[in-house]
């Protein structure tokens, strides 16, 4: 399990991301000499920037802390305030 931030959209003067858990699970079986995976991706928080700061919310709208989304993945607020549109994905230090 690896949290992430997605690449970074931006959209007449606001940024947005989102801030997921990805996970890739691979089963590999030796007697049928077969291999089979999985991926998944879990959306934690959606981040928007834009005219009003920075703010954070729940992929049910609910509004998050700062505090909270840091306890996510500690400097994530940062670098999404510094960030500008476009760039890859990036991994992020876990809590």
């Amino acid at each position: 399990m690896t949290i992430c931030m997605q690449e970074i959209a931006g959209i007449r003067g606001f940024r947005i991301a989102a801030l997921v858990e990805r996970s890739v699970d691979v089963y590999v079986s030796g007697q049928a000499r077969s291999l089979a995976a999985q991926g998944r991706l879990v959306p934690l928080a959606i981040l928007l920037a834009g005219p009003g700061g920075v703010r954070a919310v729940a992929p049910d709208g609910t509004a998050l802390s700062r505090a909270r989304v840091e306890g996510l993945a500690p400097g994530v607020w940062e670098r999404f305030a510094r960030g500008g549109p476009g760039g890859l994905p990036e991994a992020l230090p876990g809590p």
